[in-house]
């Protein structure tokens, strides 16, 4: 460790960056904590702690005319490469954006710039009289070396709850299922085999730890109340099931939707759905069904029931044509 200057002070106004905020960015990661330095006197300049990448952590302080900066140089960088990645990824969450992780340039072990792999997500509804419904979703997924836990955001969710949530891994081990807001702050280590919800300014996300990089198939299942909506003339589920601006590309996607108090047919029910390229249509078991032949950005069912098949308590004073009209301004997948 080398010292141009020794002092002490406090720091203040600390933020992570994608931006090494040095001049040779060349020689650094693409990220850094910033911030204020203050010492217990006069003076003070600005604050960047960024990791090279040859694995040494340098400290700068910038004030009017003058630098100070210590060095560390680490045996490995994958722990702070793992601790930049959780604070990027946090930082994207709160502002709704997205964050491509670092790789390490000189890792012990061998890890991957690319993205998490989507390979495969089947998601099955179960209808209830009361308008309630059983989720059950199966993700296939790769992950990279950047991510530590996999959320499902929910939003809008006006009179629904979620209750009794379960996580199970590949190998069929059960998750430990918090009852507290899920900390989203946590490393990797904290998160593995636990799951949570975390309370957001929309809704809810779904979370839980991924454990480790690589493959994985997680099974997420839940119950979501009021999810059917009683109108004047008919009931429907109007529900985005699959969100936009997933941490990768879903390779394929299969949605079915059931319910347990009635067969569903053409006759009663009626199907649209919105943000992928694929098909939709009713199965003989009595199910809806949809699927992707192409490209997906989003996947939103809207289904329209005939009344006498729901008894719901979530009642819409309106029209189903008021809903139709508005779900009519996106666009319709393509059968």
């Amino acid at each position: 460790m080398q010292y141009q200057a020794t002092e002490t002070g406090h720091l203040s106004g600390f933020s992570i960056e994608e931006s090494c905020g040095l001049t040779n960015e060349e020689k650094y990661y693409p990220v850094s904590i910033q911030g204020r330095w203050q010492p217990y006197g006069s003076g003070g300049g600005n604050l960047v702690v960024a990791l090279s990448r040859d694995n040494v952590l340098s400290v700068f302080i910038f004030g009017e005319g003058w630098t100070h900066w210590a060095e560390y140089t680490l045996k490995a960088g994958d722990k702070i490469i793992s601790y930049f990645n959780d604070a990027l990824q946090a930082k994207a969450r709160l502002y709704k954006t997205e964050v491509k992780p670092i790789a390490n340039s000189n890792p012990t072990v061998s890890q991957s710039s690319n993205p998490d792999e989507i390979r495969n997500v089947n998601i099955k509804v179960l209808l209830h009289e009361d308008g309630s419904a059983d989720f059950t979703e199966v993700w296939n997924v790769k992950v990279a070396s950047g991510t530590n836990e996999w959320y499902l955001p929910r939003g809008n969710l006006g009179d629904i709850k979620i209750s009794n949530l379960i996580v199970t891994d590949e190998t069929g081990r059960e998750f430990i299922t918090e009852s507290d807001d899920w900390d989203i702050d946590r490393s990797r280590a904290k998160k593995a085999g636990r799951c949570g919800l975390h309370r957001t300014d929309e809704g809810f996300e779904i979370c839980w730890g991924v454990g480790s990089k690589g493959p994985h198939v997680f099974t997420v299942s839940y119950n979501m109340s009021n999810c059917v909506k009683s109108l004047n003339d008919y009931d429907m589920l109007n529900m985005m099931l699959l969100n936009p601006g997933l941490s990768g590309d879903p390779q394929n996607v299969d949605v079915s939707i059931s319910a347990d108090c009635a067969t569903l047919t053409l006759e009663n029910t009626r199907i649209w759905s919105f943000g992928y390229e694929g098909t939709r249509f009713m199965g003989d078991d009595g199910s809806v069904h949809l699927n992707n032949s192409g490209r997906i950005n989003y996947v939103t069912a809207l289904l329209r029931f005939n009344k006498g098949i729901f008894n719901s308590v979530s009642v819409q004073d309106r029209d189903f044509q008021e809903v139709y009209d508005i779900a009519m301004g996106g666009l319709e997948s393509k059968k």
